[in-house]
């Protein structure tokens, strides 16, 4: 089993043009989640980007004592921080109190379209009850800008944009609590990159999801709240079986 020890690194927490915090990893937060950080939560987000990178391979081990002598602290914010990890799924505890990163799985990421497609439907139905035509032009600016990158084939900018947009739409729900889950959601989601870029690179995939997305605009421009909640809920199923 192989360890992990790299050296400890500043993450930079800027506010993007889209009005969402923006670590230097070009990782999207909530405004709402971020704030002055803790000893904790330094060694937290540490660990999670390293992880959400693959500098820390899956299965890999995390040694305790290793992670606390870099930052030069107690074992205590270290076991902190871990345990912040496990209750979100970015590793395994077991009875000997050892860490490994959880493993990539086909399976746990069809579990996080399937939670993801019904809060994301929620959100957007919310949106639209609280949508003001701000939020139409800078959709519809997004839409446009994502479908050139679709007819280049430019799968990565493709996915950014298409993460903005998803996230543009959380932030216009103004719901709470819905926003940490999903902001939460939408990181564990990072840890699969690799594997959403392969499928959106498959022949006919990024053109049925931007078929999607102009759907998701059009039922925003047109105010139905009775298509708008299906639509994107199915979005998240565009190739017959969740990716």
């Amino acid at each position: 089993m192989s360890h992990f020890i790299i050296e400890p690194t500043i993450m930079i927490i800027k506010m993007s043009e889209f009005g969402f915090l923006e670590s230097d990893s070009g990782e999207m937060q909530s405004p709402m989640v971020m704030k002055i950080r803790t000893l904790r939560e330094n060694i937290y987000y540490y660990l999670r980007e390293a992880i959400i990178k693959q500098e820390i391979k899956p299965n890999a081990r995390i040694q305790e004592k290793d992670i606390a002598n870099k930052f030069g602290v107690s074992t205590t914010p270290v076991r902190e921080a871990f345990l912040k990890l496990h209750a979100e799924g970015y590793i395994n505890i077991n009875a000997h109190r050892s860490v490994t990163v959880k493993p990539i799985s086909h399976s746990e990421l069809t579990e996080i379209y399937q939670v993801i497609s019904v809060l994301d439907g929620f959100a957007a139905n919310l949106a639209l009850k609280m949508m003001d035509r701000n939020f139409l032009k800078r959709l519809q600016a997004l839409t446009n800008e994502m479908e050139d990158f679709c007819k280049k084939e430019m799968v990565e900018e493709y996915l950014k944009l298409n993460t903005s947009i998803h996230s543009l739409i959380w932030e216009q729900a103004s719901n709470v609590h819905l926003k940490i889950v999903l902001y939460n959601i939408q990181n564990q989601m990072l840890r699969y990159h690799k594997e959403r870029l392969s499928f959106y690179s498959l022949q006919g995939m990024i053109r049925k999801s931007m078929e999607s997305h102009k759907k998701i605009l059009n039922a925003f421009k047109t105010s139905d709240s009775e298509k708008i909640e299906r639509i994107v809920r199915s979005h998240w199923n565009i190739s017959g079986i969740i990716p």
